[in-house]
């Protein structure tokens, strides 16, 4: 744990782990078939494909800032109108 630690908004399985040509890692969760996760811009990726991650252990780290999260729904379409209220993420549908 850390402040440079970079975890997942709720639990979910590891769809996919990409290392991009700068190094950068990004890792899609998805957290069921109607809601998934990508987290970008990392600098080690702690899980693997198919891996189950949970909201409070980091899925990876960066050094200087620069991660993202974008939330996704069922039809692969950008959740951009959401909240965070504690452990949840709720949208607008």
């Amino acid at each position: 744990t850390g402040k440079s630690s970079v975890y997942c908004p709720c639990d979910g399985k590891v769809s996919s782990v990409v290392k991009g040509e700068d190094g950068k890692f990004s890792i899609t969760v998805e957290h069921n078939k109607n809601f998934s996760t990508v987290l970008s811009g990392l600098d080690n990726a702690f899980f693997a494909q198919v891996d189950s991650v949970f909201s409070n252990i980091p899925v990876g780290f960066i050094r200087n800032g620069g991660a993202q999260m974008c939330f996704y729904g069922a039809e692969g379409q950008m959740i951009s109108d959401y909240q965070l209220q504690g452990s949840s993420v709720v949208w607008a549908v």
